[in-house]
């Protein structure tokens, strides 16, 4: 399933497992991978 990020725009999310999740953009015809990120984390610490 694809999310919108609502806080950045142009960044979409992207669960690959329950455990990790993918941020990335898309610029013209380039797919720019931001961050894989465990969703045990705290969100606190997250930044792209």
């Amino acid at each position: 399933m694809f999310y919108f990020s609502k806080q950045i725009i142009n960044v979409y999310k992207i669960v690959i497992t329950k455990h990790i999740s993918l941020y990335y953009r898309i610029e013209n015809t380039n797919l720019e991978l931001l961050r894989f990120w465990n969703t045990f984390q705290d969100t606190k610490k997250f930044k792209l």
